[in-house]
């Protein structure tokens, strides 16, 4: 449980979907145990967190147990000049696991975690 990122927008998915801004900024997943799960920025919060669920997408099946995971989402508001910044400062902080399992092999090259085989 991450107590010091600010849950007061804790939002339930894929009920509560709608309560998510579309301006910049960075997010969090957290699975059913509110264990974190990732950590993203975006320059579009709501279109970005709606590619990671699989109850948007007509490939249903074709989404990664990742994506069946989240069950809550939380975010912060970012300028989109600092977005990289405090978004490496989270994750450098956190280590959610689907980014430190694929750390070692990114060597910090920037990719978005769905196109990593």
């Amino acid at each position: 449980m991450i107590e010091d990122i600010n849950l007061l927008h804790k939002i339930e998915v894929p009920k509560d979907i709608k309560q998510i801004p579309k301006r910049s900024g960075i997010y969090f997943l957290f699975n059913s145990g509110m264990k974190l799960i990732y950590i993203g920025e975006t320059v579009n919060l709501y279109k970005r967190i709606i590619e990671h669920l699989p109850t948007t997408s007509f490939r249903l099946q074709s989404k990664s147990s990742f994506e069946n995971e989240v069950k809550f989402i939380s975010f912060i508001e970012v300028g989109k000049e600092k977005l990289s910044k405090i978004e490496k400062k989270f994750i450098s902080k956190y280590k959610p696991f689907y980014i430190r399992s694929v750390s070692s092999y990114l060597r910090g090259k920037r990719v978005e975690f769905d196109k990593i085989e």
